[in-house]
């Protein structure tokens, strides 16, 4: 749509990834684009609600570090058309969030299995 000269959409996007075709993530990118695009960079927000059934969320934290990998990206192609280049970026950045979802139980359990070799490692160090 566009409001006062700008152009906003929203773009679904899962990871690229050559193992596997199957999304377990995915995310819904807002562009805002100004007047002054491609020079002018879009405001580019990673939101809350990205996944579809049978996916996951990314987290607050996980969202922030993508959207500013994104920001960074379009920034490298300022004067470019970049959208491709951004999309492209966040495919590649999810892949490592593309996990098949696990139940609370299993999940609760590795996070305990994390934190006590933490606590080991950090005992044997000190």
């Amino acid at each position: 749509k566009e409001i006062w000269g700008q152009r906003t959409f929203k773009l679904r996007v899962a990871p690229h990834s050559e193992q596997s075709a199957k999304s377990y993530v995915s995310v819904v990118i807002e562009f805002v684009l100004r007047a002054g695009y491609p020079s002018e960079i879009p405001t580019i927000r990673v939101l809350p609600e990205g996944a579809v059934e049978g996916q996951r969320n990314l987290d607050k934290e996980e969202r922030e570090k993508l959207q500013q990998a994104l920001v960074e990206c379009a920034t490298e192609h300022a004067g470019e058309v970049m959208l491709f280049d951004v999309a492209t970026k966040a495919q590649d950045l999810l892949v490592p969030y593309n996990l098949p979802l696990e139940s609370l139980h299993a999940r609760m359990i590795r996070e305990e299995e994390q934190k006590a070799r933490e606590e080991a490692s950090a005992a044997r160090q000190a």
